[in-house]
């Protein structure tokens, strides 16, 4: 007859502690838009709220669509991108003309730029306006030089959704604008080729409002300053 008792010897490896119970996040609802107030703090009218209009940027009008957006970026300093430009500009002179307009509002105050799943983005960006240089080794490196050329600071959207302790809230760009109730109602169908940078950016910068409002509020998403999916783990 066989017999088995535990033996008293310490296990190699220890068993490790079981893991935490997942963690249940509220999602909040967007707060209502708070009634604009003239100088003399009397409630005013609000502006009527306009349509998202997505417009086809080609070399052919890239310079006219770069001022129309620098004009706006006084009122409206977040930036979201995409890159997609199937006739293309040459990458000299829309990073020329980029920089003319960044360097016009220095001082005016940082921009707040964001993506989802923005490595290639922001490395194409940056690596543009560098002249071509390689890209910095390090990821600290990379943000500050980032920062210094774009004037303001980065956000990645898809990092911000998958650290924010809300399992639910991993994948693609559509299933987490879907999950936050924030997906491109103006059109059913998926966007032509021709506008898909558009529509993604557009996504992109709903999503990350939508975290900063309802899910990061206690910093505004602050913390994720500079951490960009797939440049940095």
């Amino acid at each position: 007859m066989l017999s088995m008792k535990a033996s008293a010897a310490p296990a190699m490896f220890p068993l490790a502690p079981p893991p935490p119970p997942p963690r249940v996040v509220q999602l909040l609802p967007l707060p209502p838009p708070a009634a604009p107030y003239n100088k003399y703090n009397h409630a005013v009218a609000a502006p009527p709220v306009l349509g998202v209009q997505i417009r086809q940027v080609t070399a052919a009008n890239y310079e006219a669509e770069l001022d129309a957006i620098g004009s706006l970026l006084a009122r409206y300093p977040f930036v979201a991108i995409d890159q997609s430009r199937a006739r293309g500009v040459a990458s000299a002179a829309f990073a020329a003309k980029l920089a003319a307009i960044l360097s016009s509002r220095r001082g005016r105050g940082e921009l707040t730029w964001a993506a989802f799943g923005g490595a290639y983005d922001f490395a194409y960006l940056v690596k543009m306006l560098a002249g071509g240089r390689p890209l910095p080794g390090t990821w600290h490196e990379f943000v500050a030089q980032a920062r210094a050329l774009l004037g303001g600071r980065l956000f990645d959207a898809k990092y911000m959704a998958e650290h924010c302790e809300c399992a639910d809230l991993c994948g693609g760009l559509r299933r987490v604008a879907a999950r936050l109730s924030v997906q491109r109602r103006d059109s059913p169908e998926p966007p032509p080729p021709a506008c898909l940078a558009g529509g993604k950016s557009h996504s992109a910068c709903r999503i990350y409002t939508a975290m900063r409002r309802r899910i990061l509020y206690r910093d505004g998403g602050a913390s994720h300053q500079g951490l960009i999916d797939g440049l940095h783990h």
